[in-house]
């Protein structure tokens, strides 16, 4: 196989002819200059998306947060799921308010609030989490 020196990664141009090329799943590194490299650039292969698993519902997906200790949680509408090592939705509670904004949670590592830009804001306990559908 014949070496390509490339010299940087995917770039779109107005010309057709100029960005017909496309790099996907490479992650471009410059080469230092002072060591006189073969090629500028060397690109390295980095994995690509593979769907794991999709919500219960197919609404606007409004937060995805990794707790301190590794669990994770999805809101998507309003409702409020933990994410288990298999990819399953496990739903464990409802927004109280009808909203589409952004959510946002930050945690301790025993519990973590969660704020939809409603007045209220919700507490989820990590014990109480992670037990089928408990109360927010």
């Amino acid at each position: 196989m014949v070496a390509i020196p490339l010299k940087s990664g995917a770039y779109f141009s107005q010309s057709y002819i100029a960005s017909a090329q496309r790099s996907i799943n490479l992650y471009a590194e410059k080469n230092p200059e002072e060591i006189d490299p073969k090629f500028p650039v060397t690109q390295y292969v980095r994995p690509g998306l593979k769907l794991l698993a999709s919500p219960p519902q197919m609404v606007a997906g409004r937060c995805l947060y990794r707790y301190t200790t590794g669990f994770l949680f999805a809101v998507t509408g309003q409702s409020v799921f933990y994410i288990d090592a298999n990819y399953k939705y496990n739903l464990i509670g409802s927004l109280q308010s009808n909203r589409t904004t952004p959510v946002y949670m930050a945690d301790n590592g025993v519990s973590a609030f969660v704020v939809d830009g409603s007045p209220q804001g919700y507490i989820i306990t990590l014990p109480t989490a992670i037990a089928p559908n408990p109360v927010l």
